[in-house]
């Protein structure tokens, strides 16, 4: 009832339609338009650079764009792929086997990296310990996190997502022309909310959505990791691979684990203690934070 189906003209001056008053109207002319966009030599850059933000780097080269953007043309990477336009399996491919996301030398370039997502820190807990629920209705229930550190699944405030792709907050970032669009809901307040959250995970689970102490609605498995506590070395180097990629630095391996080696570690409940305070202050480092 409210779709125009007169003519319409196209980015590249094109026309389609006019089209008929039914479904198949609507469709063919949604469709169209679609296709329309999946072939417009602005979409492969403009994908590309979108989802390289998201997995790897905020700031990727030319050549970075370049590459990913000729793998959603030509639908392969490296020999793999359909071979189809827009083969997103080959774009992902391209965006994480590339040189400038493994490079271990770039970690020393300023511009490189990127400010993860406050959800996917959250859940980089949930999954690296394998959180367990006893409710059965088949997902976590993560009450308003949109309320804790502005991010939850589909609650968008915009058609835009959560923050815009050439967001650059004042300070150095700015002044050296870069950008950085996940700061755009890092502030004052999520800053402290979100390792908040991930600290109530570790200690006490999921709450429900009233609350409560006492009462989880997900909890971590830290099996494996107690039998790691006794010995502070093991359990960072566990720590360490699960949470950090290999990338927690000296000085603040030092820290952890003199806190740690404070702690003591004869009983099953010490050993839990150890863990829950390693997790908890490995939450607090740059390299947890910033993907470099």
């Amino acid at each position: 009832e409210w779709h125009d189906l007169s003519q319409k003209t196209l980015l590249d001056g094109s026309t389609q339609g006019p089209f008929p008053e039914t479904e198949a109207g609507v469709r063919a002319d949604v469709d169209g338009l679609l296709d329309h966009l999946h072939n417009h030599p602005n979409t492969p850059p403009f994908i590309a650079r979108n989802l390289i933000q998201r997995f790897t780097v905020s700031n990727p080269s030319p050549q970075y764009i370049f590459d990913v953007a000729q793998a959603f043309i030509d639908g392969t990477y490296n020999g793999t792929g359909s071979g189809i336009r827009g083969d997103l399996g080959a774009v992902i491919k391209a965006i994480l086997l590339h040189p400038e996301a493994r490079e271990s030398a770039l970690a020393f370039d300023a511009a490189h990296g990127k400010l993860r997502e406050p959800h996917t820190r959250l859940l980089n807990y949930a999954r690296a310990f394998e959180i367990t629920s006893p409710q059965t209705y088949g997902f976590f229930p993560f009450y308003k996190l949109e309320q804790v550190f502005g991010q939850a699944p589909y609650e968008y405030p915009s058609v835009f997502s959560f923050y815009l792709p050439d967001y650059q907050p004042l300070g150095s970032i700015l002044d050296r022309n870069l950008v950085a669009p996940e700061f755009q809901i890092h502030n004052d307040t999520t800053a402290l909310s979100l390792p908040n959250a991930i600290y109530t995970l570790i200690y006490e689970g999921i709450a429900d959505d009233i609350g409560q102490r006492g009462y989880s609605q997900g909890d971590l498995d830290l099996t494996y990791e107690k039998t790691l506590a006794a010995d502070s070395g093991l359990l960072l180097d566990h720590l360490d691979t699960m949470l950090t990629a290999g990338r927690l630095t000296t000085a603040n391996r030092a820290t952890i684990a003199g806190v740690i080696d404070a702690m003591p570690g004869g009983s099953d409940a010490e050993l839990e203690a150890r863990v829950r305070r390693a997790l908890w202050l490995f939450a607090l480092t740059p390299e947890f934070n910033v993907i470099y």
